[in-house]
């Protein structure tokens, strides 16, 4: 199945959720440094990121910047996550090149759904537009 990487402070929420998607098959790395992020996703070479925008070392809207940026990982989907609700907030993270975007708390079977929609896509599954699903 896929390569993940999920950069997460929150060490509970993260274990819950690679819990739950290596149960899907998924190959999971979790880490709670953009800097060990960074070095994750350039040693695995995911095929999707979920991101935190608030973890250590490194802003995640900024690691998202830098990604969209790297030849060999701006065309990896990027989910981010984060407690701030506000609509700057929400467009600075789709600005910077994350594809969905999702706030905390939230339900796992819903971050799930999302993965594997993302991963459909990037395997070329959804190519009918009418099928094709806007970011969230």
């Amino acid at each position: 199945m896929a390569r993940i990487v999920y950069i997460d402070d929150d060490e509970d929420l993260r274990t819950l959720a690679e819990g739950a998607l290596s149960a899907r098959g998924h190959t999971v790395f979790g880490t709670n440094d953009g800097v060990e992020g960074v070095e994750l996703i350039e040693a695995q070479r995911p095929d999707l990121i979920i991101l935190d925008t608030a973890v250590f070392k490194l802003d995640g809207v900024e690691l998202c910047r830098r990604l969209k940026r790297h030849v060999k990982a701006n065309k990896t989907p990027v989910i981010l996550l984060t407690a701030m609700t506000d609509a700057p907030t929400r467009l600075r993270g789709i600005e910077s090149g994350g594809v969905m975007y999702m706030t905390k708390p939230f339900d796992v079977a819903d971050l799930e759904a999302r993965v594997e929609t993302l991963l459909a896509d990037k395997r070329g599954a959804n190519d009918d537009p009418l099928k094709q699903r806007a970011p969230v």
